[in-house]
């Protein structure tokens, strides 16, 4: 199960909406979770996961939104390397699905190249089957993003 605080995640939001705030999951979106041990410094690497070469494939994905962050100690997940979380929250499931299985093949562009800094990739992809929303039971404290701690 993935858990926002044990990942100490940054929202990094995916063309956002002329207001700056991300747009919420609704039923029937895709989710994808990916862990895997990253064979480069967490540092590094988000410069080019938020690349705007990245954010073409992202958004030829259908991805909105991802949410991404290392895994704490203690985790899990096996791999010689840090474990990092991403969560791609996508427009549906098609899409989430799709994303998934070309990202584990990595058998042709752009994916091939992941092979290089990824390892032991685990995945699940996810529908919502809910919009309900609780905001009273989320901490704002355990989401460090600068628009909802304002």
């Amino acid at each position: 199960m993935f858990y926002l605080q044990d990942a100490q995640p940054q929202l990094l939001p995916r063309r956002q909406p002329k207001d700056g705030i991300p747009r919420r999951l609704k039923k029937g979106s895709g989710v994808g979770l990916y862990t895997f041990g990253l064979k480069m410094p967490y540092e590094e690497w988000v410069p080019l996961f938020t690349s705007p070469e990245s954010d073409q494939l992202h958004d030829g994905a259908g991805i909105y939104s991802a949410i991404v962050g290392p895994e704490v100690t203690g985790s899990e997940f096996t791999s010689k390397y840090r474990a990092v979380t991403v969560a791609h929250c996508h427009k549906n499931l098609k899409q989430a699905r799709a994303f998934n299985d070309r990202l584990i093949a990595a058998d042709s562009p752009p994916f091939d190249q992941i092979k290089d800094i990824l390892d032991n990739t685990q995945s699940v992809v996810l529908e919502v089957v809910s919009d309900t929303f609780y905001p009273e039971y989320v901490d704002p404290k355990l989401i460090p993003n600068p628009l909802l701690n304002a």
